[in-house]
C-alpha cells in the first residue's frame, strides 16, 4: 500500500464516519474525524517533503501497511467512547467548563446531580437565543461534597415584610436562616421573583454565597399542595387566642395508634428527625434508609420492618425499585408517598396499618 492508497483508505474511513454521525454522537465523531484529518495532513506533508528533497524510500513496508485497517478500527473504537465532563455547582444550576455548557436547575434536580459528578453531554438544537444546549446524563458520581462558598436552604416559606418578599426559615428543620450565629431575614432577588412568579406563602429553595445573602438566587418554587405541613402565618391576634386555649387539641391529635410497629421510611433524609419524632409520638419505631445502601443492607432493613413508606419524590429510581422488590419478597406492606409532608406520611402509615389489620 503506497502513500496514495494509504490516503484513500483514510478518506473512505472518514466518509463512513460521516454516514454514521448523528446529533447524538456528533461530538464523538467530531473528535474521530479531527484525528483522521490530522493523519491525512501529515501524510500530505511527508509526501511533499519527500518530493521536494527527492527522497525515495526503497524498503518494502507493504507488510506493515497492510495491518493498518485493523489498527485504525481499534483506534476508532477507542475514540468513539463517550467523553465525560466534570460538573461544577453554581448558585443556580451548574456549569461544564470544557464545553461551555450550562446545566439548568431542573436538570440538576431531576438527575440528582451534585458538585463534582461527571456527566455525559450530547449537543442538541440551540434554543431561541442560539446558545449551545446539551442533553445530560450521569457518567460517574463524585464525592458528593458541595462547594464550601455556597449555602443552600430548602423549603423556605415566603413571607411579606414591609412590602417585600422575604424568607426567614426552612421547613426541613424548622430552624431560622442564620448568618453566622444570628437569625437573618433574606430579601428575595427581585428578578427571580418576577421570572418565577413568586408570591407570599409560596415555598422556595434559595442559595447564596457564604456571608453574602443579598446575592441570593431563588432555585426552585415548590408546589404547596404537596407540602401539607406548611400553614401560612396568621395575624398575631390568632396566636394570642390559641395560647389561651392551651395544648389540649394538640395532644388529642397525637394518637398512639402505631401499635409498636417498626416503620421503614425510605428517602428524604432532611426530614428524618421530624418523621422520627412524629412516629415515636404515636407509639411506633422508625428506621430510615436512603435507598442507596448496599442491597444486602437495604434488604435487611426491609425484613426488620413491619411496613415501609417510600417518599418517591426524594429517593432514587433504583432505591424505589429495590425497596418494592424486597417488600414483595418478604411480605412487607409498603406505601409510596408523593408528598414530603408529615401529615401525608402519618396518613399513609395509618392506612397501611388498618389494611394489614383488616386482612389479618
Amino acid at each position: 500500500m503506497n502513500n496514495s492508497e494509504h490516503f484513500n483508505f483514510f478518506r473512505k474511513t472518514m466518509i463512513e464516519s460521516l454516514e454514521q454521525m448523528n446529533m447524538e454522537n456528533f461530538h464523538i465523531y467530531k473528535r474521530l474525524l479531527t484525528k483522521q484529518l490530522q493523519i491525512c495532513e501529515n501524510m500530505v506533508d511527508i509526501q511533499n517533503f519527500q518530493s521536494k528533497h527527492q527522497i525515495s524510500l526503497v524498503s518494502d513496508t507493504s507488510k506493515d501497511l497492510d495491518v493498518l485497517p485493523e489498527v485504525i478500527e481499534q483506534t476508532k473504537n477507542i475514540e468513539t467512547s463517550p467523553q465525560k465532563y466534570r460538573f461544577e455547582r453554581k448558585l443556580r444550576g451548574g456549569y461544564i467548563q470544557e464545553i461551555d455548557g450550562y446545566v439548568p436547575e431542573g436538570v440538576v434536580r431531576n438527575l440528582e446531580i451534585q458538585h463534582g459528578d461527571y456527566l455525559y453531554a450530547v449537543e442538541v438544537e440551540p434554543g431561541y437565543h442560539q446558545k449551545k444546549r446539551f442533553e445530560y446524563s450521569i457518567a460517574e458520581k463524585g464525592l458528593g461534597i458541595e462547594p464550601s462558598d455556597r449555602i443552600q436552604y430548602n423549603y423556605c416559606p415566603v413571607e411579606m415584610e414591609s412590602g417585600r418578599l422575604v424568607v426567614k426559615k426552612n421547613l426541613d428543620s424548622g430552624e431560622d436562616i442564620r448568618l453566622g450565629e444570628v437569625a437573618y431575614t433574606v430579601i428575595l432577588n427581585e428578578d427571580d421573583i418576577h421570572s418565577l412568579n413568586i408570591k407570599e406563602n409560596d415555598i422556595v429553595d434559595i442559595a447564596f454565597p457564604i456571608d453574602k445573602p443579598e446575592a441570593n438566587r431563588i432555585l426552585w418554587r415548590h408546589n404547596t399542595e404537596n407540602y401539607d405541613s406548611w400553614v401560612p402565618p396568621l395575624k398575631s391576634g390568632h396566636y394570642k387566642k390559641a395560647k389561651q386555649q392551651g395544648t389540649t387539641e394538640i395532644i388529642n391529635k397525637c394518637n398512639l395508634d402505631f401499635d409498636s410497629k417498626t416503620i421503614l421510611v425510605v428517602g428524604l433524609e432532611a426530614r428524618k428527625s421530624v418523621f422520627e419524632k412524629e412516629i415515636d409520638a404515636r407509639g411506633g419505631t422508625m428506621i430510615w434508609a436512603s435507598g442507596n445502601e448496599e442491597l444486602s443492607r437495604l434488604e435487611a432493613m426491609v425484613k426488620k420492618s413491619d411496613l415501609a413508606v417510600i417518599i418517591i419524590s426524594h429517593v432514587s429510581h433504583r432505591g424505589s425499585i429495590e425497596t418494592v422488590k424486597y417488600c414483595k419478597n418478604h411480605g412487607i406492606p409498603f406505601t409510596p408517598v408523593k408528598s414530603r409532608g408529615v401529615e401525608s406520611l402519618i396518613t399513609a402509615i395509618n392506612e397501611s396499618i388498618q389494611e394489614t389489620t383488616h386482612i389479618a
